[in-house]
């Protein structure tokens, strides 16, 4: 198979001529394209052509939505829009759960201040004691919890008004004694 000198060209490859202008041609394609692709005016076509399908879309995937909204209650299934409503919700609960078991751990150094500050009490309760009895109820006796806490606080409270007013009748009866002695 020698070539011709002059063409370039084989003479007895029939296809040789059809494949050097097909190649000439993929040459000449790819050389135009990405000269095109890449130029400026060409982005710029091509976002308004995506924004007009897009916008004219809009109408079909409303349908679509409404549709599917239909089917999944049909078949007793959440949507996406109350999937997403749903773990919305759930992570307000938990955040509202932090902020209140924030809250009862402050109300429990708040009473182990007032246990502390109070002589006279049945049973000592350390803070690491509330602290670990709050470990030991599950989420869901939270609102026994907080029953118990302001049953706590109640008999603290009561604690001291008892304490507020024997240390009155004490005083009274200290002055009533002075008053004996001296008159």
């Amino acid at each position: 198979m020698s070539q011709n000198k002059h063409d370039g060209l084989d003479p007895l490859d029939p296809f040789g001529v059809w494949r050097s202008y097909r190649d000439a041609n993929l040459d000449a394609w790819s050389k135009g394209m990405a000269t095109l692709v890449n130029s400026e005016s060409f982005a710029k076509a091509l976002g308004l052509q995506l924004d007009s399908y897009l916008a004219a879309s809009a109408p079909f995937q409303q349908a679509i939505n409404q549709y599917m909204d239909a089917y999944l209650a049909q078949l007793g299934m959440p949507s996406r829009a109350e999937v997403a409503s749903l773990a919305q919700r759930m992570t307000n609960v938990e955040m509202r759960l932090d902020d209140l078991d924030d809250r009862f751990y402050r109300i429990e150094r708040l009473l182990q201040q007032i246990a502390t500050a109070l002589e006279t009490r049945p049973e000592p309760v350390s803070q690491a004691d509330l602290h670990q009895r709050w470990k030991h109820h599950s989420r869901k006796s939270f609102r026994s919890s907080i029953q118990q806490v302001s049953h706590l606080l109640t008999a603290a409270s009561d604690r001291a008004a008892a304490a507020n007013s024997l240390m009155s009748r004490n005083r009274r009866a200290r002055h009533e004694h002075a008053d004996d002695y001296h008159g």
